[in-house]
């Protein structure tokens, strides 16, 4: 499982990148793709004094991947599927995750992409992300062709 594990957040690190400050990103100052709001609630879990995410390093960054994200997502034996699962639980949350594998669609990128529409239909500032969501669902998929081929 951690060769698995593996994998996947190098590949989550490739779709995240590594800081973010973007006014619209409903998620706020990221890096690594783990929120100020996430990094804070864990350090108070762990009453450690809390810092900026700046400071979050690729190392903590793996461990909190594994134990908030990677841990509850239910192994699949389709690894595409697997890691999108991962990624949606990452990217848009554990309960649009549960949402996600409760609809257990045929296509899941096309899920996605509906998914990322709805978003933009019920909040226009979200507009300006649509591209990037786009994107995040174009690399993963090239990677998977990638291996597969």
């Amino acid at each position: 499982m951690d060769k698995i594990f593996d994998e996947f957040f190098n590949l989550l690190l490739f779709v995240e990148g590594e800081e973010s400050k973007h006014k619209n990103d409903r998620g706020g100052h990221t890096k690594y793709g783990i929120t100020q709001y996430l990094y804070n609630r864990i350090q108070d879990k762990q009453k450690l004094p809390r810092q900026s995410v700046s400071e979050l390093t690729i190392e903590a960054a793996k461990e909190i991947y594994k134990k908030e994200f990677f841990a509850v997502v239910t192994p699949l034996q389709d690894k595409e599927r697997y890691y999108n699962y991962f990624d949606m639980c990452v990217n848009s949350g554990q309960g649009n995750y549960s949402k996600l594998v409760a609809a257990n669609p045929p296509n899941v990128y096309q899920w996605r992409r509906d998914f990322f529409d709805r978003i933009v239909e019920n909040d226009l500032t979200q507009k300006c992300n649509l591209k990037g969501w786009y994107n995040r669902l174009a690399k993963i998929k090239n990677y998977f062709n990638k291996e597969n081929s």
